[in-house]
């Protein structure tokens, strides 16, 4: 039973809201206190929250993730920092981060295709550098050499080229289909 009641209380919304109650109390007691003490508190937990937005800034992550950190702890500069550090500091969330890692290193040779050209292609379209290294070297999209691309509008086009894609891969230039369509599921 003591274990459930602490369980609850630890989670990190209520973690969040005990943090966000305790500034506010600090901030009276700040106001109507005035102390050495309380004084020193507070640069100690500015000081913190400055050093936890540099570090959040310095990360290669996505920047509305930074943004969004760097705004709540600028917010609430006395324990921002303290609650950036709570949210990130837990054992499930390294976890996850560990096994996804793990699954993209083991998955990482099966989506090796030849023809990856980022270093010509930043040699060549310089000016388009930013973009070809965010897609490289963030999302895993890499760059390769001698592809198309088409844009389809929405509507009937699209319907068109989709429906030609289809009927190319359906019959790899046989007159039998590779792939039939009966009663709802896909027959090989």
């Amino acid at each position: 039973m003591r274990q459930r009641w602490l369980r609850v209380l630890f989670r990190r919304r209520m973690l969040t809201i005990l943090l966000l109650l305790l500034q506010v109390y600090f901030l009276i007691c700040l106001v109507l206190g005035g102390s050495q003490l309380s004084r020193n508190f507070s640069r100690l937990l500015t000081i913190v929250s400055i050093i936890a937005v540099l570090y959040i800034v310095s990360q290669k992550d996505k920047g509305a993730y930074k943004t969004a950190w760097a705004i709540l702890i600028l917010t609430f500069p006395l324990f921002g920092g303290l609650m950036y550090l709570l949210s990130n500091a837990q054992s499930s969330k390294w976890r996850f981060a560990k096994s996804v890692l793990h699954t993209q290193q083991k998955a990482k040779p099966l989506y090796a295709l030849p023809g990856i050209c980022y270093e010509s292609a930043t040699k060549q379209l310089p000016e388009y550098y930013p973009q070809i290294h965010y897609l490289q070297e963030y999302t895993g999209f890499p760059i390769y050499a001698d592809t198309e691309t088409h844009y389809l509008t929405p509507g009937e086009r699209k319907l068109e080229t989709l429906l030609a894609e289809l009927e190319k891969a359906a019959f790899c230039g046989t007159q039998r289909p590779l792939v039939r369509w009966s009663s709802g599921r896909c027959a090989v």
